[in-house]
């Protein structure tokens, strides 16, 4: 079996979370981690990618989500060669608060040393090497619009589904039913569980973040883990500097209204 559906969404932008509450209608089959087939792991071939999902028991919707899928630039003609009828659910969300919160997730991992201002004056430079591009593009993510565009090139517009990651918070219930039309299954189903699923932090010692982020402790991922969970204080990071949010949404401006002239989208809260 193989996906019908996938969901290249926004790096950060809560789809964990959509995916758990996904896999609790019984016409969805979830695959239960991020695959990253179409980015990094596409020379494995067609039957590695199988693999995961040999637990479907006939489930009319079967999906995926990998965040990179959105931003990596060979993913959208890879999916096309081969899925070219899947349907394509992108989640978008502010891209200021996702910069931020990808900066923050950086800093928790021990790989982000920077102030934010520092890191995005840094960016240019860093992502020139495709080695960090993909950990130091905080902006460089945020331009959906060319993202998308990459996609639109091989899909019709009636196979894909645009969700702003703001709604599945704010009006989740709704959001969800609009997908579940998408996919056409029953949109009736009484969700159990819509709880938060994820919540935010800082690092309790920056050193132990560094070291939870060093090569050497990287090659394990458990105790990486394990380091980085004890070492994060739950809660909201600290906010933005005002002066570095007015300066994003002017760096964001025509990028997001050429996306909401694409999408159809309503992203004036973007502007708030």
């Amino acid at each position: 079996m193989l996906p019908n559906f996938i969901i290249p969404r926004a790096m950060k932008s809560g789809t964990t979370a959509l995916r758990i509450y996904l896999a609790q209608h019984p016409d969805i089959y979830m695959a239960n981690k991020e695959i990253h087939f179409f980015n990094k792991n596409f020379d494995k071939g067609i039957s590695w990618y199988e693999q995961f999902f040999n637990e479907w028991k006939g489930e009319k919707a079967v999906g995926e989500k990998t965040p990179d899928y959105l931003y990596n630039e060979y993913a959208p003609k890879r999916i096309y060669e081969t899925l070219p009828n899947v349907k394509l659910i992108f989640v978008l969300r502010n891209p200021i608060d996702r910069a931020y919160s990808h900066y923050w997730h950086n800093v928790r991992s021990g790989q982000e040393t920077l102030s934010f201002e520092k890191a995005l004056e840094k960016e240019e430079e860093r992502i020139k090497n495709p080695e960090l591009k993909e950990r130091y593009s905080y902006k460089d993510r945020g331009k959906y619009i060319i993202q998308i565009k990459r996609y639109a090139k091989y899909f019709p517009k009636s196979q894909m589904l645009f969700i702003l990651a703001e709604d599945l918070k704010e009006k989740r219930e709704e959001t969800l039913r609009k997908i579940l039309k998408f996919l056409e299954v029953d949109e009736n189903f009484e969700f159990k569980d819509l709880r938060e699923k994820h919540v935010g932090g800082v690092p309790r010692s920056i050193l132990l973040a560094k070291i939870a982020g060093s090569k050497y402790i990287k090659k394990y991922r458990l105790l990486r883990d394990f380091i980085k969970r004890i070492n994060t204080k739950k809660g909201k990071t600290p906010p933005m500097k005002e002066e570095t949010r007015k300066k994003l949404q002017k760096y964001f401006e025509e990028y997001n209204k050429e996306l909401e002239k694409f999408t159809g989208l309503d992203i004036s809260k973007w502007g708030e």
